[in-house]
C-alpha cells in the first residue's frame, strides 16, 4: 500500500503465520451462514485495534443520538441495528483475547 496526499493508509504487518479465518458470531452475519471472518493469526495489537475502532464507532454514534431531541422510528431502528452489529463484531474480536489473557496469567 502506498500513501497518497489525500489518503493515508497503514501498511499491514506481514507475518510468517498463515491466516486462520474464524467466522464472526451469527449475530454479525445477519443470517444463518458465515460470511464475515477475521484472521485469528493477526497480531493481537491489530485485533485489539479493530475491536476498539468498532467500540469507538458505536460510542460516537450513541453520543450523537443523545444530542437529538426527537428521532424518527426508522432512524432509531437503523442506529440500533448498526450498533448491534458493531458491538457484536467487537465482542467477537475481544473474546479472542480471553485464552491469551489466561495463558499470560499462568506464565506469571
Amino acid at each position: 500500500m502506498t500513501d497518497t496526499p489525500n489518503n493515508t493508509t497503514k501498511q499491514s504487518k506481514k507475518t510468517s503465520i498463515a491466516p486462520c479465518f474464524i467466522p464472526l458470531s451469527l449475530n454479525s452475519q445477519s443470517g444463518n451462514e458465515h460470511v464475515l471472518y477475521y484472521n485469528a493469526n493477526a497480531s493481537l495489537d491489530d485485533i485489539f485495534e479493530c475491536a476498539m475502532a468498532r467500540l469507538q464507532a458505536v460510542t460516537n454514534l450513541l453520543e450523537n443520538l443523545y444530542e437529538f431531541d426527537k428521532a424518527e422510528n426508522s432512524g432509531v431502528y437503523a442506529i440500533s441495528a448498526v450498533s448491534a452489529l458493531l458491538l457484536n463484531d467487537a465482542m467477537t474480536l475481544l473474546q479472542e483475547f480471553h485464552p491469551v489473557a489466561n495463558r499470560l496469567k499462568k506464565s506469571e
